[in-house]
């Protein structure tokens, strides 16, 4: 392969994996944000506590967001990472390597075999023999 298009590989996979982390950090950031609400709920001390770990955290959240995706308007999509890869790839002006076709199984040999020749192989070894 050409090592332009390696380095340029290795950088969309590079944004594609930093888009990933995001998405991994906004989740854990909205569960936290969960467990943050309701202990300011059911411990009844006012919950204005809260507020300051959840805006501070979203502070950092909408930091990796720029990082990971530049300005805003990119958003998950089913196969997103495959996409995103071949989007960073284009944006790079190198198109995706080609995709390998699936080689068709060959049968095994046992499966090629004729009924008679089966009965043939069979007869070569006694149950004795595989003890």
């Amino acid at each position: 392969m050409n090592p332009d298009h390696d380095k340029k590989y290795k950088i969309a996979r590079k944004r594609v994996e930093e888009k990933k982390k995001f998405y991994q950090h906004l989740t854990t950031y909205l569960t936290m944000c969960i467990f943050f609400l309701a202990i300011g709920f059911f411990t009844r001390s006012g919950g204005r506590w809260v507020m300051f770990p959840i805006l501070g955290w979203g502070i950092g959240i909408l930091s990796h967001y720029f990082k990971a995706f530049g300005l805003p308007g990119v958003g998950p999509e089913s196969d997103w990472e495959e996409r995103a890869m071949e989007e960073e790839l284009r944006r790079l002006g190198v198109p995706p390597p080609p995709q390998e076709k699936p080689k068709p199984e060959t049968p095994s040999e046992e499966e090629t075999m004729t009924p008679l020749e089966l009965k043939e192989l069979q007869k070569k070894y006694d149950d004795r023999d595989l003890v």
